[in-house]
């Protein structure tokens, strides 16, 4: 009696990727995650660039107004504090509170200025001593720091008030579907006690 050779097993198929994936979408996943970490990391950079460029722009504009008053340079400089400390003490890659503090003390700085520029004179007016002058500045600054304070802690609540508007439509919509269509839409299995909804 003649012996059939057994037949050769059909070849496995290739194992997928890490993840289920095949190796051709894993790479490609690789790509897109790398391009999208250099984009991050081009618009961080981008936001420093910026803010060096704003610092660069107000320290010539200092230095310019300094070299005709050097009363208004050391005003500016001094009224400018709060803004430096928000600089260095805000760990935010994009810097918001130096730039509501800086917002708003150059709001309040600007007309000062201005007004030591466009005084006569005769009138012998120095911002230096001007107390308005000072408490105009730093009050600016205190204002800039509450709305970095506030605005986070403001958007916040308006969001989780949308979401609770939004949640109690949705409950009331769920009841309304169960009041017409009975409990099986949303998951409840009917009792038997339950009478059955007419068509």
């Amino acid at each position: 009696m003649a012996v059939i050779p057994p037949t050769a097993a059909p070849a496995a198929p290739a194992a997928p990727g890490a993840g289920g994936l095949d190796p051709q979408a894993a790479a490609a996943n690789a790509a897109n995650a790398k391009r999208a970490a250099a984009i991050a990391a081009q618009s961080r950079k981008g936001g420093k660039s910026g803010m060096v460029l704003i610092s660069s722009l107000g320290l010539f504009a200092m230095l310019a107004i300094g070299l005709g008053s050097p009363s208004l340079l050391v005003f500016m400089i001094i009224a400018l504090a709060p803004t430096v400390a928000a600089i260095l003490t805000d760990k935010d890659p994009e810097k918001h509170a130096a730039i509501a503090v800086g917002a708003m003390t150059l709001g309040a700085m600007i007309p000062l200025v201005l007004g030591q520029f466009t005084a006569k004179p005769s009138s012998g007016y120095n911002v230096l001593r001007d107390p308005f002058a000072w408490l105009s500045v730093y009050a600016a600054a205190g204002i800039g720091w509450g709305i970095h304070a506030a605005v986070p802690a403001i958007s916040v609540f308006l969001s989780d008030m949308r979401a609770d508007w939004r949640r109690k439509d949705l409950v009331k919509l769920q009841d309304d579907l169960a009041d017409e269509w009975g409990q099986e839409v949303i998951g409840k299995k009917k009792t038997a006690s339950e009478p059955e909804k007419k068509k």
